[in-house]
């Protein structure tokens, strides 16, 4: 598994490769900070919580909009409610 996860930013050095640009390759969106909740919904529209941040994902969605009107409780409910 560590093979398939890019970690660049994280602080400990794990001998990953080269797959910076390699389609299937995953990446540490977190920064090396655990993440706490996660919400996928499809693909390119998720969420999640680290102990201090919260990181939104929504294609073809102007950032601004992201930011100032959907926030993590969105996400979850249209996951759990169906809304």
């Amino acid at each position: 598994m560590t093979q398939a996860i890019t970690t660049l930013t994280t602080p400990v050095a794990i001998p990953t490769g080269r797959n910076k640009k390699v389609p299937g390759m995953m990446k540490d969106e977190a920064g090396g900070e655990f993440t706490t909740e996660f919400v996928g919904l499809r693909p390119k529209l998720y969420a999640f919580t680290t102990e201090d941040t919260c990181v939104k994902n929504c294609k073809a969605v102007r950032k601004p909009v992201i930011e100032k009107w959907l926030n993590f409780d969105h996400y979850k409910d249209c996951l759990f409610n169906k809304t």
